[in-house]
């Protein structure tokens, strides 16, 4: 499997050193994408939303000696998410001092869109993942299908394969595209490797 995406059992740990660059630069990777689409729904100064995830970036690095990482109390998108919108709400009172957000209170609103960009962005990645595990032949005949709905007679034709073969190519990289989305919505393809 490619390891492009993965972060290692201890990242939060690492973070902790700051002298840790390659756990740091695996951290902006994984969540720097989701921040920035975040903050562009609501945003469109490309400089305020530059300065907003950097923001959102000291305050995670500062917070991180003392964070301890526990799956039973919830995931880490949601804190992320929580930090993002708070740092996003501040960034607006200092801009338009009589605006009435309160950085206190994040809100169903802000909450309910996070956690559809925390979606969407962890399906981008499970199947950048999934693409990276298959073979080229594979991977264009399940996009072919499923998110092309092409019709799978002619697809057979075009790739001079049997309807049998494109089936199955399908089935397993859906199934093993489901298994990924899995395992990134409860946190455990973010910190933890093989988990």
């Amino acid at each position: 499997m490619s390891d492009q995406f993965f972060t290692s059992p201890t990242l939060l740990k690492r973070l902790a050193n700051r002298e840790d660059q390659e756990a740091w630069t695996r951290f902006v990777e994984m969540y720097g994408p989701m921040i920035t689409r975040f903050l562009s729904r609501r945003e469109s100064d490309l400089l305020e939303i530059e300065e907003i995830v950097q923001r959102v970036c000291i305050r995670i690095l500062d917070a991180i000696p003392g964070f301890h990482y526990d799956p039973a109390r919830g995931r880490f998108r949601s804190y992320l998410g929580t930090i993002t919108a708070r740092e996003y709400i501040r960034r607006q009172k200092e801009r338009k001092p009589t605006t009435d957000l309160d950085f206190n209170t994040v809100g169903p609103t802000l909450e309910a869109e996070w956690e559809d960009e925390s979606k969407s962005h962890l399906f981008d990645l499970a199947v950048k993942r999934v693409q990276a595990e298959v073979t080229a032949e594979v991977w264009y005949a399940f996009h072919q299908q499923w998110f092309n709905q092409r019709d799978v007679e002619l697809l057979a034709q075009e790739m001079n394969r049997n309807a049998s073969w494109l089936y199955q190519a399908k089935s397993k990289t859906l199934a093993r595209l489901r298994e990924e989305v899995d395992r990134l919505a409860n946190d455990e393809g973010v910190f933890l490797r093989g988990g």
